[in-house]
């Protein structure tokens, strides 16, 4: 099975975000093919591919597709290009709505028959409350996850299914990812290793169980 990371914004190539992404998903046993969007035709990513229109288009229907991107708490329904580095984004979108990303994901030729999309953003499914011996998922269909798979769905993708993390995502280079929150009236953030925290949603807008095996 292969793996893809696609980031859909325009990003200058020396900002942080696009360093970062670089070291934690582009290393040589990473197992990623890493799809930068670039709509430039003189623009590069060194060593990484570059790619034109249609970048989505050779993603086999049962690869992985993991989209990276910045979601907040606030505001559930939208995945952003970088909280720290606007400065770094050289195209006109600045957030988009889940269904702003599907349309895009279409007129970059994704399949209609592709099966499994990863989010690599926070919030993508939801918020975690609660100890972090029994921290408590609170999901639901206004989650981008679950917007984004209805409205895939909606045009064609009868066997999508999307899926995220719960709270804040933190990706520290050389580790695990992990999954903290802070609880209401307190200081101390809360934080767990990511694994077991990840949820999927069918085009219906129900939570359903892992779509494969690796």
């Amino acid at each position: 099975m292969k793996h893809y990371l696609y980031v859909p914004f325009l990003l200058d190539y020396d900002t942080e975000e696009v360093v970062t992404l670089q070291k934690y998903f582009g290393g040589k046993n990473s197992g990623y093919e890493i799809i930068f969007r670039a709509d430039d035709e003189n623009w590069t990513m060194g060593h990484l591919q570059q790619h034109r229109t249609h970048q989505l288009q050779g993603v086999e229907n049962d690869a992985v597709l993991t989209v990276a991107g910045h979601g907040g708490r606030a505001d559930s329904d939208k995945i952003e290009y970088g909280l720290t580095s606007p400065a770094g984004c050289f195209a006109p979108e600045g957030e988009w709505t889940a269904n702003n990303l599907a349309q895009h994901l279409i007129r970059q030729g994704l399949n209609k028959g592709h099966i499994a999309i990863r989010l690599m953003m926070c919030y993508g499914v939801g918020t975690v409350s609660g100890p972090p011996s029994n921290p408590v998922i609170k999901t639901g269909t206004e989650f981008f996850a679950a917007v984004l798979a209805t409205a895939l769905y909606k045009n064609g993708f009868t066997k999508i299914v999307v899926g995220g993390y719960p709270g804040l995502v933190g990706t520290p280079i050389g580790q695990k990812k992990t999954v903290s929150w802070t609880n209401s009236g307190e200081m101390l953030k809360n934080k767990v290793a990511a694994k077991g925290m990840f949820r999927w949603f069918n085009g219906e807008g129900k939570v359903v169980p892992r779509p494969y095996n690796k």
